[in-house]
């Protein structure tokens, strides 16, 4: 596994660069109170520092709800690119001071929710070059069937019946 400690560093001989890799993986103290330190790479050990988390990196706040770190808790980090995990559903780029911040997404859906029933699963490819630095594609997988056709709605249907019987009787 690749951590903070020991990076894995790539380097492009053709094109004059290096790409530290560095990761960090999910513990019980990860995003509790103001514990960031997974996150945070306190130094960049190549021309292009990419860090995976395994961490429950967002966007926006959600209160006491669940355990999470908001990206502009993080945004000193000298990682150049900010790789999370942890929310399966993911969130778009999100760029501060030309640092990347992403979650592409689990390459499986793992329930009939709303929002998976919604998300096409993806990969991430990642293009460094010196001249444009770091681009990020996001590739849908043409082998991920609609979630209609691989998950039950079945049942969502029948608790949703089921709650309105019970909120009937409630009501008598």
């Amino acid at each position: 596994l690749v951590t903070k400690e020991h990076p894995i560093i790539l380097k492009d001989d053709k094109e004059g660069f290096n790409v530290a890799i560095t990761g960090c993986n999910y513990n019980l103290k990860t995003d509790k109170d103001a514990n960031k330190e997974p996150y945070m790479v306190d130094k960049k050990e190549g021309d292009f520092h990419i860090h995976l988390i395994h961490g429950m990196l967002t966007e926006k706040s959600y209160g006491t709800l669940f355990p999470h770190t908001l990206v502009d808790e993080i945004r000193d980090t000298k990682a150049d690119l900010t790789i999370a995990g942890h929310d399966h559903i993911g969130f778009d780029t999100i760029e501060h001071d030309g640092k990347l911040f992403v979650n592409p997404g689990a390459v499986i859906r793992l329930n009939n929710g709303e929002r998976e029933m919604a998300r096409q699963p993806k990969v991430m490819l990642i293009d460094i070059t010196k001249e444009k630095g770091i681009q990020l594609k996001m590739i849908p997988l043409k082998s991920a069937k609609p979630a209609e056709e691989v998950l039950s709605v079945e049942n969502k249907i029948e608790k949703k019946t089921m709650e309105q019987r019970i909120n009937s009787i409630n009501k008598h």
